[in-house]
């Protein structure tokens, strides 16, 4: 999926790749639930979250928000 999403951003991978890392829910859905949580244990009330595809979208909808319902 990373190398999906970097491809829809070409032309800046020298800087989003250090995005995604550091800001970034990017990786299988275990990663983004242990990333989600680590910005809401830091007190993060609110994402703004950007999917190349809808499949991305469905994938956070059904694997990775339902363990913060």
């Amino acid at each position: 999926m990373k190398e999906k999403l970097m491809r829809s951003y070409h032309g800046l991978e020298g800087y989003l790749p250090y995005t995604l890392r550091k800001s970034g829910l990017v990786g299988n859905p275990e990663q983004c639930r242990e990333k989600a949580k680590e910005f809401v244990e830091a007190g993060v009330q609110y994402f703004m979250i950007v999917f190349s595809d809808v499949p991305q979208m469905r994938l956070l909808a059904e694997k990775v928000l339902p363990r913060f319902s």
